[in-house]
Order: C-alpha cells, then structure tokens, then sequence
C-alpha cells in the first residue's frame, strides 16, 4: 500500500511540514465478530519512499537522515457487503525511532502514527 504521510511543526517562529512516503506492506488478520462486521490486527513494514522537510521559502531532502524502513502494528475494523464492497478503519502505530540523524539532538523519539481509512472489493 501507498502512504503519503506527514506532520506539521511550528518551533522557534519557524513552521513547516515534514512529508514522508512509504510503500507499507501489512499482515492483516480479519476476526468476523458478526455478520459483514470485521476486527482485524497484525504487524506492517514500511519501506521510505522520499521524506523532505518543506517550509516557507523552500524544502529540504531528509531521506539520508530518515530510517529507510518502518515497523509497526495495525489495529482496525471493517464491514463486508454481500456484494463483496468493504471498507474500513485502521490505525497504525510505528514502533521504530525514524530519526536517523547521527548529529540530532532530539530528546524524543519520532515515531510514526497514522489513521487510515480504505475500500476494496472481493472478487
């Protein structure tokens, strides 16, 4: 799955937002807890596309100082039509530090957290 990603900052009077991309590939378990109805849960690994730090008057490449790959557990819900439509939540929580910075002097970890929502179809 594609996921373009991101935050935004304000410190020190400077703002800006930091956008990453991640090709993530999750291992989804579906529990059916009632008819069409669906709790699903697993792990996901994410691989780093591009990640830039884009502010006022220009952006900047952090790909290089960015962990190329992102690890995490997946929590959701879902619902199935009968005519094979379904939809759903999900919510990610990263699990890897992606500061790759060997000169930060970040005093916390940054860590990915994301909400998704998708629709697929069942053939």
């Amino acid at each position: 799955l594609y996921s373009a990603q991101g935050a935004d900052y304000s410190e020190d009077g400077f703002e800006g937002s930091v956008k990453v991309d991640y090709l993530n590939l999750p291992l989804m378990a579906k529990f059916y807890v009632a008819e069409g109805f669906s709790l699903e849960a697993g792990p996901q690994v994410g691989f780093l596309l591009s990640a830039k730090d884009v502010y006022d008057g220009g952006e900047d490449d952090w790909s290089d100082i960015t962990k190329g790959i992102d690890f995490g557990l997946n929590f959701g819900i879902g619902y199935k039509l009968q005519s094979g439509l379904n939809f759903g939540a999900r919510y990610n929580l990263g699990l890897s530090d992606l500061n790759d910075d060997p000169d930060s002097q970040a005093d916390s970890a940054f860590k990915n957290s994301v909400i998704q929502a998708y629709v697929g179809f069942f053939f």
